[in-house]
């Protein structure tokens, strides 16, 4: 051992000499070198005092080389060597630091100690600094002062300001971590975090932002993948040029690759949480030959007497292991040696509404959908459980590459006494579930449901945070005997829907909730074993906690469809809910945004507040209850949600169940049904399914003898407004939803087509029936239309009666201007308030697109209204623009690109990050295409986001490029620039993301996919990072898709939003009705109107 450790010491010593001995008296010179390391360059990497490591003697010497320090640099490596012999940091640092023969010598001796590459024992924790619980907050690192965190780690800084810290301020921490795990619990027990709740009396002071710095070295030019978990995005060595995508959820699906030279490199990860976390990195080699890895399906669809109920939908992910080229030409089949119960028939394309994957982006993770059918599955099931596994072929560039799955399991259930999963096609394309339980009985006709078609209602049950589909249905169970228990609720299917991520059931998840009960209708139109078809016109909008709100928001926008609501521990809005989403409190931002622009970014969710949209629930029977106890939903939020409704003239039955906390499953005996299905809660659905009057617990009489709390269940009369009676329809702004329905009673009024004249201000109508005249008054509505209603016969409410909309009276005898001549002829109405006469007809040139020379239509439509969230809410996919251009501007004299295109190439890794972040927070599956593969067809069937330099999208309105001539009062544009109204945006470190409509006319009625477009543009690398920062998600419970949540129709990035988040924001708002720039709905630095 002594013997090998001289060797090794004369080894590095003779190097060293090689090194110095290029100089006269090189030998010598070493020699008398003094054998010292600097405190402050070992400072700088983490050193906190004591012996040092060779790990922060290599890093020390790295750096001062870096610096020119040649000398002080070679001190570092002959302590390390000294007191580390066999140390493969110290070895390959002075590798690194070499050239020629010399350095592949040192390079070979630390490959002696382990593999090519060398990872780091001591991770680098700058913070805790206060962060804001959107999407979007401003880092304090980033500041003039202190430069970036880059820069913080090579400054001899000691100390940034942080209000976490008593003193002030927060230094450099180095953590200890096992390199081989890559895991970290960080925490900050030094700040007590106690004392910051008592003095502040808050409890989103606890969520907090910090960056992690990981090393690591190759010793040769290699391939890695990379995965970090538990934070949200990630850059290796220059911060967010490029970001990449985390793996936020731990699910060891989501990795990048890269091609690295040989040296140093630096992972650095942005993490935010609540009080501590783990994080995790990983950094492994990439063989070769392996250039795409599958990974097993999340969930599977059930198998029911043998086949799938309705179509079998599937999904495995694939990540592609090249760190250049796509994959293509995927296909997809059974694996020949596998069960012969399953067939795949043609890959992704076995359904129609199934989209092909195209191809697959370097580390992008996407989902391969296929449709499965049973091929020999037998009666009742007898062979199943079955199992099967798939093989997945694609082509990287010209040569094809196979990879066979894991054993697929697939769940066999019976249809009269279980849940079971069905599978369909989302909103946006995706391949989503969700568990059915057939109705208990046969369904009968009540006089709630007004009509006698032969179908049944649906019990639309939407689960909590956390719970699953299956569990969500199997909670309507009760034991009707010792050990025997039925599921289900008589008279009506139950179906739970379910989607990965924090959606809320708004937005996406709302839109998942409707495919689902579209798909169940479909699947069971011709009627399905012996129970009747499911009808998605009368709804029991129903829901536990998230759940609950999810019941309260569908029910506010799709009335019209509910034949009653039933809420457990619902809140209303869940940015004043808890302390999970609090707006605006401790954020970076608030030291810097205006007022002005808060409301416009906190516009963008309020269509979500379903306290405004109250009043579209008038005449529907509600069930609202919470346990007194409960402290994960305080009562508070249901107490005021009823209070509103009994203000607005709803009727709400209310419970307040004593003694329970936020679930239970017995209420008042064992195994009764509990906290979604006890004995109130099935006497509530009798009562609007069957007309039956039911005795209940009056849980107000706590205090008296069960007996006595006995009293009956009446159903909430029906019928149309009277002239005593008003109701008001609310619109909030920016709604991705324009629809709103009205209805009093059960029985739905006719719908209302909406677009308000403020996108930034709520609209409303009120409507009122006075001397056989219905009275409608507007607030802020442009336009306005009445439809049928698939819910009731036309021949009822509007039809046989004069209108007056704000004085203006649209005759029943009419045959042009009555409702019902409207209605036939499709026809809107357009308020004027230049006119006198304020209502009128819309023109036709208002109606339909702008002559055919112009790209855009007359006015925005319910398909393209925004805000930018819409644009992921259909099919969509991203298109990046200039690698063609920038490639033939750069070829070499073999007619190869003679250099990495710069920014066209961050565009696409752009791309590949926010792609990913869909996947990962929302089972989203958009596909990576460059500019010259989009077709016409394709542009036609989905949403695009679309990546370019200004240069790409010159002719995209309504920000207008240069260079571009002055026109029309708007000023000229100077290449390089883009213009929003009047002002002109330019310079370095300005980027802007906006809406833009892709197809011509309102297109009412048809599908919103392939109507609206995002464009995504940089004026160089920070630019490009400052918009991309603009979609980085928040942390768990709250991860959404990138511009999911607060994100208007266009925002206006500038040099500093890194630092003060929003609040360096350039301009942001939302589009007027004609694509046009509204100061009224607008911010900006500059006036722009």
């Amino acid at each position: 051992m002594v013997r090998g450790t001289a060797l090794l010491i004369a080894t590095a010593m003779s190097l060293l000499l090689a090194l110095e001995g290029r100089e006269e008296g090189g030998r010598e010179r070493a020699m008398r070198s003094e054998e010292k390391c600097p405190q402050q360059a070992l400072k700088r990497v983490g050193w906190a005092g004591g012996r040092p490591s060779d790990e922060h003697l290599a890093k020390a010497a790295l750096q001062l080389s870096d610096a020119g320090q040649r000398d002080r640099a070679m001190g570092c490596i002959k302590v390390a060597l000294n007191d580390h012999p066999r140390s493969q940091w110290g070895h390959a640092a002075l590798g690194l630091m070499l050239e020629g023969k010399e350095a592949d010598a040192s390079l070979a001796e630390a490959r002696k100690f382990g593999r090519s590459l060398v990872k780091s024992r001591t991770w680098e924790v700058l913070g805790p600094f206060p962060a804001g619980k959107m999407e979007l907050d401003g880092d304090p690192v980033t500041s003039p002062i202190y430069g970036g965190v880059e820069n913080a780690r090579k400054s001899d800084r000691k100390r940034f300001a942080s209000e976490y810290a008593e003193g002030g301020f927060v230094r450099w921490q180095t953590r200890t971590v096992e390199p081989e795990a890559g895991m970290m619990e960080l925490s900050f027990p030094e700040v007590n975090w106690n004392k910051l709740v008592q003095l502040t009396n808050s409890m989103p002071i606890l969520e907090w932002q910090a960056w992690v710095a990981v090393d690591f070295l190759l010793l040769e030019d290699i391939k890695v993948r990379i995965s970090c978990m538990g934070v949200h995005s990630f850059s290796v060595d220059k911060v967010g040029t490029p970001w990449y995508a985390g793996d936020i959820y731990r699910s060891g699906t989501l990795w990048t690759v890269l091609e690295l030279r040989r040296g140093r490199h630096t992972v650095y990860m942005k993490v935010k949480a609540k009080i501590s976390t783990h994080v995790q990195v990983q950094i492994l080699t990439v063989d070769g030959d392996k250039k795409f890895e599958v990974f097993s399906p999340k969930w599977m669809p059930d198998v029911i007497d043998g086949k799938f109920f309705g179509v079998g939908y599937g999904a495995i992910q694939i990540l592609n292991l090249d760190s250049k080229s796509f994959l293509s030409d995927i296909q997809i089949s059974v694996a020949k040696s596998s069960s012969s119960l399953f067939s795949t028939g043609k890959p992704t394309v076995a359904h129609t509404s199934l989209p092909a994957i195209k191809s697959v982006a370097p580390s992008q993770t996407l989902a391969l959908q296929f449709a499965m059918e049973v091929v020999d599955g037998g009666q009742g099931g007898q062979r199943c459980p079955s199992s099967f596994r798939v093989e997945i072929r694609a082509r990287v560039e010209s040569k094809e590459f196979t990879v066979t799955s894991e054993t697929i399991s697939v769940r066999c259930r019976e249809k009269e006494n279980q849940s079971f999963i069905m599978s369909f096609v989302d909103h946006d394309g995706s391949v989503q579930h969700a568990a059915v339980v057939p109705p208990l009985k046969s369904c009968e006709l009540g006089r709630a449901g007004g009509r006698a078609d032969g179908k049944c209602p649906v019990v639309l049950s939407m689960h909590g945070t956390g719970v699953k589909a299956n569990d969500q249905a199997d909670a309507y169970k009760l034991e009707v005997k010792k050990d025997v228990w039925e599921f289900g609720v008589r008279g009506a299917w139950v179906l739970a829907p379910t989607r990965h991520g924090a959606h809320n059931w708004e937005s996406s998840g709302m839109l998942s909730s409707l495919s689902a009960l579209d798909a169940l209708a479909k699947i069971t139109e011709a009627g399905w074993n012996k129970f009747l078809p499911a009808d998605p016109s009368r709804i029991i909008f129903a829901g536990h906690s998230m759940g609950g709100h999810g019941a309260w928001h569908i029910s506010t926008h799709f009335p019209d469809k509910a034949l009653a609501v039933v809420t457990a521990a619902g809140w209303m809005r869940k940015e004043y809910y808890g302390d999970s989403n609090v707006l605006f409190e401790h954020d970076i931002c608030t030291s810097y945004v205006d007022a002005q622009l808060k409301a416009i970014f906190e516009s963008s969710v309020v269509e979500s507040y379903v306290d405004l949209l109250a009043p579209n629930l008038k005449g529907i029977p509600i069930l609202a209850r919470i346990g007194q106890e409960d402290r994960a939903v305080p009562p508070w939020q249901q107490r005021r949600m009823m209070r509103i409704l009994e203000e607005g003239g709803a009727t709400v039955v209310w419970e307040e169940i004593p003694g329970k906390e936020h679930w239970w499953w017995d209420t008042e005996k064992q195994s009764d049904g509990g906290c979604i299905n006890d004995d109130n809660m099935r006497a509530f659905f009798a009562a609007v399914l069957h007309n039956t009057s039911l005795p209940v617990v009056d849980y107000s009489m706590s205090g008296t003898k069960s007996k006595s709390r006995k009293k009956k269940l009446k159903v909430p009369s029906s019928g149309f407004l009277d002239e005593e009676s008003e109701f008001v329809a609310s619109l909030p702004p920016a709604p991705h939803v324009c629809e709103v329905s009205l209805v009093h009673g059960l029985t739905p009024l006719q719908e209302f087509d909406l677009i308000v004249m403020n996108p930034a201000s709520q609209g409303r109508i009120s409507v009122k029936l006075a001397n056989d005249t219905w009275i409608l008054k507007t607030r802020n509505i442009r336009r306005f239309a009445f439809e049928k209603s698939a819910a009731t016969p036309h021949r009822l409410h509007f039809f046989q009666r004069d209108v007056l909309v704000d004085g203006i009276l649209f005759s029943a005898s009419d045959p042009h201007e009555s409702v019902e001549a409207l209605v036939s002829s499709s026809q809107h109405l357009c308020s004027d308030p230049l006119s006198n006469s304020k209502w009128r007809r819309c023109r036709e040139d208002e109606m339909l697109s702008k002559p055919a020379a112009q790209l855009f239509p007359a006015e925005k439509g319910p398909d393209t209204y925004g805000p930018a969230r819409l644009v992921a809410e259909s099919p969509f996919f991203f298109v990046v623009g200039g690698q063609k251009e920038e490639c033939e501007a750069s070829k070499g004299a073999d007619g190869n690109c003679s250099r990495q295109p710069s920014l066209s190439h961050l565009m696409l890794s752009g791309a590949v990050y926010l792609a990913n972040l869909h996947h990962s927070a929302a089972d989203a599956n958009p596909q990576i295409l460059l500019d010259e593969q989009v077709t016409d067809s394709m542009r036609a069937g989905a949403n695009l986001i679309l990546f370019g330099s200004p240069k790409d999208n010159k002719g995209l309105l309504p920000v207008r490029f240069g260079p571009m001539a002055a026109a029309a009062n708007l000023p000229e544009v100077p290449d390089g620039a883009f213009a929003i109204g009047k002002c002109i945006f330019q310079g370095p470190s300005v980027g802007v993301i906006f809406t833009f409509p892709l197809r011509k006319g309102l297109s009412v009625g048809d599908a919103r996919a392939g109507a609206l477009g995002l464009v995504i543009v940089g004026a160089d690398e920070d630019g490009l990072r400052d918009v991309l920062s603009l979609g980085q998600p928040t942390i768990p419970p709250m991860v959404r898709p990138p511009y999911a949540n607060m994100q208007p129709d266009f925002v206006v990035t500038g040099p500093e939003l890194t630092w003060k988040g929003i609040g360096g924001v350039l301009a942001s708002g939302y589009w007027g009705n004609s694509w046009e720039f509204l100061p009224e709905s607008s911010y900006s630095i500059d006036p722009c109107a």
